[in-house]
Parts: structure tokens; C-alpha cells; sequence
């Protein structure tokens, strides 16, 4: 299975800057053949340095070795000794495999070597960065875009009010994880179209921008419940997890979870997964409709810090009625690029 996702789903040729890169088959062999010895190892790694008693942490730490030093000095020269013998496994195991993996892999190149022309066609435009993109596409890509971020927006204005304080750095890393994971469901959307028989790709792609839309508005409408903040202290989030995350997503405050007025890093990564995860759909039905996956990150990047700093300071000044609507508003737009791509 994963060599069949290096394979296929990988991308034939990398254009960058004009420059066209090709992508061997063999190289995405030889990822594929390399991830379960990596996991095989890692897990040796892990079981070996796990296997030593808790006695070694604490007499490292009594001699007030920092973590890397524990490391380095006390508990890796003992952990290799318990590694060895696995690892001697490892290397049979992977010489036979790579002897009859030769043929196996070339049988599986022969099979899908009819959908190349296709599938070459797809990812030249998802990883073109010189392509052109249509006017007709610019409308589609900017609303997309801007509902995406529009949840930013009702943060910003929780946090406003409460002059909860976002700096750069955590704005940044919440734009950089809402863009990756904007490029990723695109990429994933491109990927769905190979399957997709021709003519159904436009109707599914419309199908799910539509259905996120009313699917936002309904969850706004009925059953989105603000905490207010003293029940919000009460509750109390996991700090890790999908708990925490969902929580974060019914009331951003909780994101500050030390109740410090300042979101810091490891807070600002909590609160853009939260974010992320609601844009999944829209980039997995932009992948389908075919939108250029570079101009939609790159927007969708720049507009999650110039709509959470434009929300904090609409809550400065005390305009809470954009944050009630922000989520309806993202849904519109969304049903608006659906009806948008049917009859356009």
C-alpha cells in the first residue's frame, strides 16, 4: 500500500521557477521500500532506550546531567547493547526484500504506466508555480480564501475583547499551519480527481464546497454554544489532544489555557490545528474543481494574519457583532462559490 501511494500519487515531474525537475520511479521505490525499515528501526530505537530502568533517569539526574547529556553518556552506550540483535535481524530481512522487490516494483510501474498521461497532467498543474491562473478562477480561489480565514476573525474579536494578546511569531505559526494544511487537502483533492471518471469531478467538487457552506451555517445557526469565561475556567481544557482542540473550536478563549492574556507558541499550534481542521473541506473541493494550489496557500497564508490582527482590533474597539456573524458569513461564501462554479 505505501509503495502504491509513492508511486501513483507522487508527482511525475517538479516544476520550480521555470525549471522542470523529473521524478524518477525509482527514487519513489525507494521511499516507498524505506518507510516500514525506518519504522522497524525507529521502534528498535525506541523499545531499546525505554527497555533500561527508570534508575538510570533518576541517578543521571541526581548528578545534574541535562537531558541530552543523560543521553549521550549513560543511557545510549547501555540501550545500543539491547539494539544490537534486532538490528542484525533488520539487515537480512531487508537484502531479501530489496531482491525481490526489483521485479515486484517494476510490475507495478508496467500496470499503471496507462494512467501516467493523466495523472502527470494533474500534478503538473498542482505543483506548476509559473502557472497562469484564469480570471475565472481568481473569484473562486479569493472567496475560498477569505471564508477560510473568517473564523479567524471571530478569534480575533474574542480575543480583542478580552485583550488577549496574539504576537507575531504566534500569528505566523498559525498562518504557516493553516497554509500547510491548506496545500495538503488541495493535494488531496488533486489526487481524488484521478479516481473520479470524467464529468463527476466538477459535480463533486461543487458538492462538497456546497455542503461545507450549509453545513457551517447550520452548525452556527444550532448548535455552535459560547462558553462564558468563568464556566470556560471551570471546564478547564486538556491541554493535548483532540479534546482540547474541539474545545478550542466552540471557544477560542480556552486557547489561552494558563489564562496568561498572551498566546504563546505551543498555544498558537492548538488553536491552528482548531482552525485548520475546519478548512479541510474547502481545500479537498478546491483540489477537485482544479484551483491552483499554489495562488490558493498563498492567499489563504496571508489572509489568516491580516484577519486575526483585524479582528483583535475590532474587539479593541468593541465591534462584537462581526465575531457572531463571521461563521455564517464563511458559509455564504462558501455556498456562493459552489453556485458560483455550477452555472459559471
Amino acid at each position: 500500500m505505501i509503495l502504491f501511494f509513492c508511486i501513483y500519487l507522487l508527482p511525475y515531474e517538479i516544476h520550480f521557477f521555470g525549471t522542470s525537475i523529473p521524478f524518477p520511479e525509482w527514487i519513489k521505490g525507494i521511499v516507498g521500500l524505506s518507510f516500514p525499515v525506518t519504522v522497524n528501526v525507529s521502534e528498535v530505537v525506541r523499545g531499546g532506550i525505554q527497555s533500561l530502568p527508570t534508575g538510570q533517569w533518576e541517578a543521571a539526574d541526581s548528578l545534574g546531567l541535562t537531558r541530552g547529556q543523560s543521553l549521550k553518556l549513560c543511557i545510549i552506550p547501555q540501550a545500543v547493547k539491547r539494539m544490537t540483535a534486532p538490528w542484525m535481524n533488520t539487515y537480512p530481512r531487508f537484502s531479501r526484500c530489496r531482491r525481490g522487490a526489483k521485479h515486484e516494483m517494476l510490475n507495478w510501474l508496467r500496470f499503471y504506466n496507462g494512467h501516467r498521461l493523466h495523472s502527470m497532467q494533474v500534478f503538473k498543474s498542482a505543483t506548476d508555480m509559473n502557472q497562469t491562473v484564469p480570471y475565472a478562477s481568481i473569484l473562486p480561489i479569493l472567496l475560498i480564501a477569505l471564508s477560510s480565514n473568517l473564523d479567524n476573525i471571530g478569534v480575533g474579536v474574542s480575543y480583542g475583547v478580552r485583550k488577549i494578546n496574539i504576537p507575531f511569531a504566534s500569528n505566523f505559526l498559525i498562518a504557516v499551519v493553516t497554509a500547510t494544511g491548506t496545500f495538503l487537502s488541495i493535494f488531496l483533492g488533486q489526487s481524488v480527481y484521478l479516481f473520479i471518471s470524467k464529468g463527476m469531478d466538477g459535480l463533486l467538487g461543487e458538492g462538497i464546497i456546497i455542503v461545507a457552506g450549509l453545513w457551517v451555517v447550520f452548525q452556527d445557526k444550532c448548535m455552535h454554544r459560547v462558553l462564558e469565561p468563568r464556566e470556560a475556567e471551570l471546564t478547564g481544557p486538556s491541554r493535548y489532544g483532540l479534546r482540547h482542540i474541539a474545545q478550542i473550536l466552540d471557544n477560542p478563549i480556552l486557547a489561552d489555557w494558563d489564562f496568561s492574556g498572551h498566546i504563546d507558541m505551543k498555544e498558537a499550534l492548538a488553536l491552528a490545528f482548531g482552525l485548520t481542521i475546519n478548512n479541510i473541506p474547502n481545500g479537498v473541493g478546491a483540489g477537485i474543481l482544479g484551483l491552483n494550489i499554489f495562488a490558493m496557500t498563498a492567499i489563504v497564508f496571508v489572509a489568516s494574519i491580516v484577519t486575526i490582527w483585524l479582528g483583535i482590533y475590532l474587539g479593541k474597539l468593541g465591534v462584537r457583532w462581526v465575531g457572531r456573524y463571521a461563521s455564517v458569513l464563511a458559509g455564504v461564501l462558501l455556498i456562493i462559490v459552489g453556485l458560483y462554479e455550477i452555472f459559471f
